[in-house]
């Protein structure tokens, strides 16, 4: 038998009780996804998430002006920011028609009780006697927190569609992958337990021992370094541990032995033979 030969019968029989004959499934299915159970549940987090921060942000449900009180330092900052520059009535008058109030002239001079040209300059005196009559303060300050307040609903609005877009566009991910076989081999408990527990933990530590000598002259991964320093306690570890085990064993692990038996081949093939034989047994017990 050439050298050539024996290195593909070891990989196809690392690559078939660890790799791609793991699963009690047709060969003519599709190759099931390890990961899909702990993908559905990672995406269906994700959407919990979405919801809870459109959930805070729809929070922002109430409208409450906020008006320094009379007199204060705050309402004296705002009050000068808002008037401060005025210098003609006709700036107050434009106030005014902002604020749709539509008051006409001679309300205007009933109310300052004077005339008013149209350029005619007012002192500080004329805007605080308009302001006690009007509340204009009162009514700018309002008008300037709404605007903020719708801005930000806006913007909010904004961000909570974009969310409901991604929630959308993850739940058609999730159907399309409960929609595959895998979903509805692993996605029941016993179907998990058998695949992910039972079958991987023999199968991993019927390896670790046949291979004990082997092993000790290669650099292993942590995760299987740590399950051969644990004594092979396997409720410590995570599905999670278990996959990263069999990745190492059938990207990795499976080359090294290759090169590490290079000039030994025959006898490697009836190791992983016996091995294979050990494992069906247990297995199927």
């Amino acid at each position: 038998m050439s050298s050539k030969l024996k290195k593909k019968i070891i990989n196809d029989l690392i690559e078939a009780l660890f790799c791609f004959d793991t699963f009690t499934y047709p060969i003519s299915s599709e190759y099931p996804d390890v990961h899909i159970v702990n993908k559905v549940k990672v995406i269906e987090d994700e959407i919990k998430k979405l919801k809870k921060k459109i959930k805070n942000l729809y929070g922002f449900d109430t409208f409450i002006p906020i008006i320094p009180k009379k007199g204060s330092e705050v309402y004296e900052c705002q009050y000068k920011q808002i008037y401060g520059n005025i210098t003609k009535l006709s700036e107050i008058i434009y106030y005014i028609k902002e604020l749709n109030l539509n008051l006409d002239i001679k309300v205007l001079e009933v109310i300052l009780e004077r005339e008013i040209e149209a350029d005619m300059e007012i002192d500080e005196d004329d805007i605080k006697k308009f302001n006690e009559k009007m509340n204009l303060f009162d009514y700018l300050m309002i008008k300037k927190q709404r605007e903020s307040y719708i801005k930000e609903l806006g913007e909010r609005q904004k961000q909570i569609q974009l969310m409901y877009n991604k929630i959308n566009s993850k739940r058609d991910y999730i159907n399309e992958l409960k929609n595959k076989p895998s979903y509805g081999l692993l996605s029941s408990l016993d179907g998990v337990n058998k695949v992910l527990r039972d079958q991987f933990e023999k199968k991993i530590t019927i390896f670790i021992i046949t291979f004990k000598n082997d092993l000790k002259k290669i650099k292993l991964s942590k995760e299987m370094l740590e399950v051969i320093k644990s004594n092979f306690k396997w409720d410590k570890f995570g599905n999670i541990y278990i996959e990263k085990i069999l990745d190492f064993i059938c990207i990795i692990l499976k080359d090294e032995l290759i090169k590490l038996n290079n000039d030994k081949l025959g006898r490697l093939v009836k190791k992983l033979n016996r091995m294979k034989d050990v494992i069906i047994k247990l297995i199927n017990e």
